[in-house]
C-alpha cells in the first residue's frame, strides 16, 4: 500500500444511513427553512390557519418570491466584507489539534473583533438611517435564505472539485510519516512533525469522506482542511458568515417590532434578542475551542457543513425572534422569571463546563481542575470522571439543549413552529454523541469501557 493511501485509507463506516440517507437529508433539510419561513409569513398567517392553506402558498409560489439578484449580491458582498474583516482585523494566532501527518494548522483568532466592529457599523448606520436598512432586512429575509443557499452549495460543489488536485491516493510517491498515539505524544505539541517536502503531497482527505460514494463524500466533505493559502475556509464559515449574520437577522427582526408596536419592543423579544445575543458573543469570544470540535477535526467541509453554517445557523436559529417580529407576545412575570432562569442555569452549565474541560486539556496542573479525578489511556489521553464531566459524558449537550429550550419559551405557547428548534437539536445532539462514542470506542477500545462503567450516563445525568 502506498504513503498516500495510507494517510487517506477508503471510508468503511457510514453516516446517515450512507449515499441513500444524505440524499434525503439534503432534500429534507433543504426544504425545512422555506417551510419555518412560509408558516409564518405574515401576522395573519404565523401559524398557517389550516394545512391546505399553507400548501396553496407553497404551490403559488414563484421564483420572483424565493430570488432576487440584487440581495444575491449584497450576499456577496457580506461574505467578501468578513473576509476582509478576517484579513484586517488585529487577533492571535492559534494551532489546531495535530493531524494525521503530525503537523498542527495555524488559525487567525479575531472573530469577536469583527463581530464587535459589526455592531458598531449597525449602530452607526441606524443612527444615520433610522430604521428603514434593517426593515430592509427583514422584509427580504427569504430572499437572503435563497442567496445563502446558493452561495453554500456552489461552495461545496468547488470544494469538491478542488479536493482532487494533485496527485491521487493511487499515484502519489510523497513521503508521508504517520504519527502514531505514542509519537504524537512523545512530540509534545507535535508541531515539529512534517511530510517531506520532495515531491508534490497528496491532499489530506477526512477519514469520513472517501468512500465509494461520489454524492456521500459530497455531504459529508471529501478533504478535511481546505484553504487558501493560511485562509481556512471551514472554520471561517463555522463562525463567521452564519453566526454573524445570526445576529443582524434578529436586530432586524426587533427593528421590525419595533415598528409595528410603535416604537415599543416587548419583554419576550428583548430576551430572545439577550439569550440569543449571549450566546453569539460567547461564541465568538472562545472562538479558538472551535477548533478541537468534532467539525473541525473529524468532519471533511462538504455540503452538510457549508450549507449548515451558511444557511440553516441563522435561518432556523432566528425563527423566534421573527415569530415575534409578526406575533409580539407579552410573557408576564412568571413565564419571563421561568425563561431567564432556565436559560442563565443552561448557560452556566455549558459555558462552565466547556471552560472547565478546555483547562484541564491545556493545563491540568492548573489550580482551577488540580484536584479533579480522571483516567488515563494507553494513548496518553486523560478522561475526566469528576466535576461536571463525572455528571455525564455530554453534560455541555444537556446545557446547549435547555439554553434552546429557553429561546423557543420566549414565543409562549401559540405555535409549535418556534419549537422546532429543540426537537431538531435533540435529535443532532444524541446522534453527534453516538458518533463520538463510535470514535472513542475504536480510539479507546478497554479504556473506553472502562470509562463508560464510572461515567454511565451520556447526556442527562440519571436518565440517559
Amino acid at each position: 500500500m502506498s504513503d498516500a493511501a495510507l494517510l487517506n485509507p477508503p471510508t468503511t463506516h457510514y453516516e446517515f444511513f450512507g449515499p441513500a440517507g444524505t440524499m434525503v437529508v439534503t432534500v429534507a433539510t433543504t426544504a425545512i427553512p422555506y417551510l419555518l419561513y412560509y408558516g409564518c409569513e405574515t401576522a395573519e398567517q404565523c401559524p398557517p390557519t389550516s394545512w391546505s392553506a399553507w400548501k396553496n402558498r407553497l404551490q403559488r409560489l414563484t421564483l420572483a418570491d424565493l430570488y432576487d439578484s440584487h440581495i444575491m449580491l449584497l450576499y456577496l458582498a457580506w461574505f467578501a466584507y468578513l473576509v476582509l474583516l478576517y484579513y484586517v482585523v488585529p487577533g492571535s494566532t492559534k494551532p489546531g489539534t495535530v493531524l494525521r501527518t503530525g503537523q498542527r494548522l495555524l488559525y487567525r483568532i479575531n472573530g469577536f473583533r469583527s463581530l464587535l466592529i459589526t455592531c458598531g457599523l449597525m449602530f452607526t448606520v441606524h443612527r444615520l438611517y433610522g430604521p428603514a436598512p434593517f426593515i430592509y432586512v427583514y422584509d427580504h429575509y427569504v430572499h437572503w435564505l435563497t442567496a445563502s443557499y446558493l452561495f453554500a452549495t456552489v461552495q461545496a460543489v468547488l470544494l469538491y472539485v478542488w479536493s482532487f488536485r494533485g496527485p491521487s491516493t493511487s499515484s502519489a510517491t510523497a513521503t508521508i510519516k504517520l504519527k502514531s498515539d505514542a509519537d504524537l505524544k512523545a512530540d509534545g505539541n507535535g508541531a515539529t512533525a512534517s511530510p517531506s517536502t520532495g515531491a508534490a503531497q497528496p491532499v489530506l482527505l477526512a477519514l469520513g469522506g472517501n468512500s465509494p460514494s461520489a454524492f456521500y463524500n459530497f455531504f459529508i466533505g471529501r478533504e478535511l482542511n481546505p484553504r487558501l493559502g493560511d485562509f481556512d475556509l471551514k472554520v471561517f464559515c463555522e463562525l463567521r458568515p452564519g453566526i454573524i449574520g445570526w445576529f443582524v437577522l434578529n436586530f432586524a427582526c426587533l427593528i421590525k417590532q419595533s415598528q409595528v408596536l410603535n416604537g415599543y419592543i416587548t419583554e419576550s423579544m428583548a430576551l430572545i434578542f439577550f439569550l440569543q445575543g449571549l450566546y453569539i458573543f460567547d461564541t465568538l469570544i472562545y472562538e479558538s475551542s472551535v477548533l478541537t470540535t468534532m467539525d473541525v477535526t473529524t468532519d471533511g467541509f462538504g455540503w452538510m457543513l457549508s450549507f449548515g453554517d451558511l444557511t440553516w445557523v441563522p435561518f432556523v436559529f432566528s425563527v423566534q425572534a421573527r415569530f415575534l417580529a409578526l406575533q409580539p407576545v407579552v410573557l408576564g412575570p412568571i413565564l419571563a422569571a421561568t425563561v431567564v432562569a432556565i436559560g442563565v442555569a443552561s448557560f452556566l452549565t455549558f459555558r462552565l463546563s466547556n471552560s472547565q474541560k478546555n483547562i484541564f486539556r491545556t493545563d491540568p496542573h492548573d489550580p482551577r481542575v488540580r484536584g479533579l479525578k480522571y483516567i488515563e489511556t494507553a494513548t496518553g489521553s486523560k478522561l475526566l470522571i469528576s466535576g461536571w464531566w463525572g455528571l455525564s459524558r455530554h453534560i455541555n449537550y444537556l446545557g446547549d439543549w435547555l439554553f434552546g429550550l429557553s429561546w423557543c419559551l420566549t414565543t409562549g405557547f401559540r405555535s409549535p413552529i418556534p419549537y422546532f428548534y429543540v426537537l431538531y437539536f435533540a435529535v443532532l445532539l444524541i446522534h453527534r454523541e453516538r458518533r463520538d462514542d463510535h470514535k472513542c470506542r475504536q480510539k479507546y477500545k478497554k479504556d473506553w469501557e472502562r470509562y463508560c462503567s464510572i461515567v454511565k450516563y451520556r447526556i442527562i445525568p440519571g436518565i440517559y
